[in-house]
């Protein structure tokens, strides 16, 4: 839907439709117990999630204005995937055991948006 047709709904009904997403923010991450991310490490919040296995690609820094996707990967088989701007630390810490604390965000997502039959 073109903005100008969604102005054109102002102080109208409309019937929404949308997904329910859940996506992990990474807070931290440990090698050695040493924190990757330094002193841009938050502070541990008791509550955090976490995953400890091996880290993949993170390749190579991220040189674009968009965040890489790297995974962990779990002995068990679980993987967690994160969108995140991988720099040098976190490229030494490609392949090697780690473990993420995350925090799992939630976001509504409009599919579809039509103007309402009943007001």
């Amino acid at each position: 839907m073109s903005l100008e047709e969604l102005s054109k709904l102002r102080g109208q009904y409309v019937t929404l439709y949308y997904v329910f997403d859940e996506s992990p923010r990474l807070m931290d991450m440990v090698v050695e117990c040493e924190s990757v991310l330094g002193e841009y490490a938050p502070e541990y919040q008791q509550g955090w999630d976490e995953i400890t296995g091996v880290l993949s690609g993170a390749d190579e820094v991220t040189s674009s204005d968009l965040p890489g996707e790297i995974t962990v990967s779990a002995s068990n088989g679980t993987e967690m995937s994160f969108e995140y701007y991988v720099d040098d630390a976190m490229v030494a810490a490609n392949s090697k055991e780690v473990t993420v604390y995350y925090v799992s965000d939630f976001k509504n997502r409009i599919t579809y948006l039509r103007p309402s039959e009943n007001d």
